[in-house]
């Protein structure tokens, strides 16, 4: 787990251990979106192929989707994550940026967690320290190791 606070370098050092590991391995990072200087939202962007989808946006509206979940001021597109979920199988590695609530909850990234966790396939994630501790509950995850970098 790459953990740390926003705009620390999590994704940044996310993306260079990706290219250190690679080989065999799957994932998504959140590119950040911006309008007029301004962050507008994220787009979900495939390690591997570079294609990307429009994933959360402050306003609902721009993610011209009929499946949205709600985290705080963010609107994410769940046609996104499942876009997501198809390019997971026969991966060696899985890598996540900017896991957190929304996995807390079930949704958003959980199903893939839970492939690779189901499936012992190693799985690298960039989260806030705030949910690093939070986002495994214990008695679920007893045969889980993990190791933290902190940014």
């Amino acid at each position: 787990m790459i953990t740390g606070g926003i705009g620390e370098g999590k994704t940044s050092r996310f993306l260079a251990l990706y290219q250190e590991h690679k080989e065999g391995a799957v994932g998504f990072y959140s590119r950040k979106e911006y309008k007029d200087g301004e962050i507008i939202g994220y787009s979900l962007v495939n390690l591997v192929t570079g294609e990307s989808r429009a994933h959360c946006r402050r306003v609902s509206s721009e993610l011209n989707s009929d499946h949205i979940l709600s985290q705080g001021k963010w609107a994410f597109d769940a046609k996104a994550f499942e876009w997501a979920s198809q390019v997971i199988t026969d991966a060696r590695s899985i890598w996540l940026d900017e896991v957190g609530a929304l996995e807390m909850r079930g949704e958003g990234f959980a199903p893939i967690i839970n492939y690779a966790i189901e499936h012992d396939i190693d799985l690298y994630i960039a989260i806030r320290e705030r949910y690093a501790d939070r986002i495994f509950a214990p008695s679920q995850y007893k045969s889980i190791s993990f190791h933290f970098i902190r940014i």
